[in-house]
C-alpha cells in the first residue's frame, strides 16, 4: 500500500458553532426581544398619562385666565382653543383631544368648573367609577 493514498489523521477540526450552541443564542436572543417589547408598550402609557396630565393643567390654567378676563368660566373648551398651544390635537368641531383621541370631558357653572380626560379605556370614571381619569391638580 502507497503511503500518499492515506488520508490525513491530524487536520484540525472546522471552527464552527454547534446546533445547540445556536438554539441558545436564538432563545436569548427571543427573551430580550419579549422583555424590550413588554417595556416599551409600559413606557408609552406611561408617556400618554404623562401627556395628559399635562394638558389638563394647560387647559386648567387656560380656564383660570378665561375667569380672571370675563368673570365666568366658558360654555365649551372651544373658547380657550387660541390660548392651547399647536401640540394640542382637536377634532373638527374645535374640541382638545386627549392622547387617546377622547375628548377631554368639560362641565362648568359660572364660578366652577371640572375638567378631565377618561384616561386609557375612554370610561368616563365619574359614572363607571374608573380610577382612570385624569384631571388638574387643584
Amino acid at each position: 500500500m502507497n503511503d500518499n493514498n492515506k488520508p490525513p489523521t491530524n487536520i484540525p477540526a472546522p471552527n464552527a458553532f454547534t446546533l445547540i450552541e445556536m438554539l441558545v443564542v436564538i432563545t436569548i436572543i427571543a427573551i430580550m426581544a419579549g422583555m424590550m417589547v413588554g417595556i416599551s408598550k409600559y413606557a408609552n402609557r406611561a408617556m400618554r398619562e404623562s401627556s395628559a396630565h399635562s394638558e389638563v393643567e394647560r387647559m386648567a390654567n387656560c380656564l383660570q385666565d378665561y375667569f380672571v378676563n370675563n368673570g365666568c368660566f366658558p360654555n365649551s373648551l372651544t373658547k380657550i382653543t387660541n390660548n392651547l398651544s399647536s401640540s394640542f390635537d382637536f377634532n373638527n368641531a374645535g374640541t382638545p383631544l386627549d392622547p387617546w383621541d377622547n375628548e377631554y370631558v368639560y362641565t362648568n357653572s359660572s364660578l366652577s368648573y371640572t375638567l378631565y380626560s377618561c384616561g386609557p379605556d375612554g370610561l368616563d370614571g365619574a359614572i363607571t367609577n374608573n380610577t382612570d381619569n385624569i384631571s388638574p391638580e387643584r
